[in-house]
């Protein structure tokens, strides 16, 4: 069964070769780069629904009708759960990591935009470097600090060769400010789904558990010892995770 595997906000696919290297049933993994589903230059107008359409694409190209599952980080995550009701169909299960349907609240939703709009339009004129510094030392993130080497190594270098052009771009159409809420449509996915959150990533194993009462048949899984990245912090927990709901839908 394919494993179609979307990274975070200024990740990579390659990102989760940590993952693939602690399967202990090797699967067929693709783990595309944004904005490459389809090899969208960086500059061109990215939106949700050409994101969508991208991945449905690559998605149908790359299986040939084969089941698949759906995997998602953070960014890659709401991109995933975005898709999964709209095309669910076409998916054999969906697995979520430190993800979040959208905000609710009209004010939150303004703030928050404006917040990544003022973020946008800081990038522009920043180094990488000097982002990197800012992003990867908000709490949130601290926790990647535990991701094992030589994964981490590898990962901070890809991010050094970042543009700020396509995160200014990406967070300003793909962000949580433009994201459709669609926390009133979760009762409509049917599909086997597994959210994973890190057990010190307070607020967004909160989400988990109010998403988990709301997907019908859905599991939530607490990966110890992690953050928000738990998919990469601690490999082996999320893998054995991940193996088991895949042998789940194997069995179906």
């Amino acid at each position: 069964m394919h494993l179609i595997c979307l990274h975070g906000f200024i990740g990579s696919g390659s990102d989760y070769s940590i993952v693939a290297d602690h399967l202990k049933q090797r699967r067929p993994l693709i783990a595309p780069d944004f904005p490459d589903y389809r090899s969208t230059p960086p500059n061109s107008r990215i939106t949700w629904a050409s994101t969508l359409a991208d991945l449905d694409s690559l998605i149908e190209e790359t299986t040939q009708g084969r089941p698949c599952v759906l995997v998602g980080y953070s960014m890659g995550g709401r991109i995933a759960l975005q898709y999964a009701i709209q095309h669910q169909s076409r998916l054999k299960g969906l697995v979520l990591i430190g993800a979040t349907p959208g905000i609710e609240d009209a004010a939150l939703k303004a703030e928050r935009l404006k917040q990544d709009s003022e973020l946008a339009e800081k990038l522009t004129d920043q180094t990488i470097d000097d982002f990197l510094s800012y992003w990867l030392n908000q709490p949130i993130l601290k926790s990647q600090e535990a991701i094992p080497e030589p994964y981490r190594s590898r990962m901070l270098e890809k991010r050094h060769r970042l543009s700020t052009k396509s995160l200014s771009t990406y967070l300003q159409t793909l962000g949580t400010g433009t994201m459709p809420s669609i926390w009133h449509r979760l009762k409509q996915l049917t599909i086997p789904t597994l959210l994973v959150s890190g057990e010190k990533d307070f607020k967004f194993a909160n989400i988990g558990h109010r998403m988990a009462s709301q997907i019908p048949g859905c599991d939530h899984a607490i990966i110890k010892n992690s953050g928000h990245s738990a998919c990469f912090e601690q490999p082996t927990a999320f893998t054995k995770q991940l193996e088991a709901f895949v042998k789940t839908l194997e069995a179906s």
